[in-house]
């Protein structure tokens, strides 16, 4: 077994009739998962050889996370892809190039439009603003290809920053199979989702049938009650 120096990524060869396992927490690219490692240990894959990959991420960057789900089209074996509390944002991409997303029970799904911290003059800016429509239109082709849903609607959904539930997500074709468990990871514990305009649907969303006691992060890293991020949707 291979295993890298952070917890939230990790290679599991073949081993007593279980298929290779790769999991991915956490961040895509940046200080996360590069393609490059995700390349180097699809390598160490035979060419038919199935393998699970079990991600729970917020997102990160367009371009890493594209390549990653190239990597796993091109691969002949069979692809599981297995989903934790959370798959969001570029992570989705990486799902829908599996040949099957099987989703905890608990599981939350979402896209969204793509973005960039950009500066410059005019002229720049508006070249990002095409570079954004570009990579939109590759998130709707993927989304598209997994779900059958026209590119209009995936494109409304996209803008809205929509987010699933895992019964949500597989009505919507983005998910084939839901576990009959609960993720045993929490999407409190090392994912950043603050940046996201939802963020708060996301937390009635998972706690949905919790009591009111529980304390959660707000976006604004405030701690709130269930009743008060429900209070606050119901003002939206």
């Amino acid at each position: 077994m291979a295993k890298s120096s952070k917890s939230w990524y990790e290679f599991k060869a073949a081993a007593a009739g279980k298929p290779a396992r790769i999991i991915i927490e956490d961040e895509i690219g940046g200080w996360g998962v590069s393609a490059k490692n995700f390349r180097a240990d699809f390598a160490r894959l035979g060419k038919d050889e199935a393998v699970q990959i079990h991600i729970k991420s917020g997102g990160g960057s367009c371009f890493e996370g594209s390549e990653i789900a190239n990597i796993i089209a091109d691969h002949d074996g069979e692809v599981t892809v297995t989903l934790g509390s959370v798959c969001a944002s570029i992570a989705t991409v990486i799902a829908c190039a599996g040949d099957k997303v099987i989703a905890a029970k608990n599981s939350l799904y979402m896209i969204h439009e793509p973005t960039v911290y950009a500066g410059g003059d005019a002229k720049e800016l508006r070249k990002m603003a095409e570079v954004l429509d570009k990579i939109k239109k590759n998130l709707v082709g993927a989304y598209k290809k997994k779900t059958g849903k026209s590119e209009d609607e995936l494109s409304d959904l996209i803008a809205e920053e929509t987010w699933f539930t895992a019964e949500e997500a597989k009505e919507a074709g983005f998910v084939d199979e839901i576990s009959g468990e609960d993720a045993d990871d929490d999407v409190l514990d090392n994912l950043d989702l603050s940046h996201y305009a939802n963020t708060t649907k996301l937390f009635s969303l998972q706690v949905q049938n919790a009591a009111d006691a529980v304390m959660l992060f707000s976006g604004n890293g405030k701690r709130l009650t269930l009743a008060e991020i429900k209070n606050s949707l119901d003002r939206k």
